[in-house]
């Protein structure tokens, strides 16, 4: 899914899942949309790598609705 698609169907305050580098998937809340240069970055709140909070941009491209089952 592109960042423009991602904007179109998640909505600010739901829950998504956020693509990892390893290609794992990890929890997160969308709190909003930001575009810089055309691109479409989610702001997430979410838990790091040590177990804090962390509020994140992640590319568009790298969220999904937590409630989508992958076909």
């Amino acid at each position: 899914m592109t960042g423009v698609e991602a904007r179109r169907i998640i909505p600010n305050g739901q829950h998504v899942w956020v693509r990892q580098v390893n290609g794992s998937e990890a929890p997160g809340l969308l709190v909003s949309w930001v575009n810089r240069n055309g691109t479409w970055w989610g702001r997430v709140a979410m838990i790091d790598d040590d177990g804090d909070p962390a509020l994140a941009d992640v590319l568009g491209s790298l969220l999904r609705p937590a409630n989508d089952v992958p076909g």
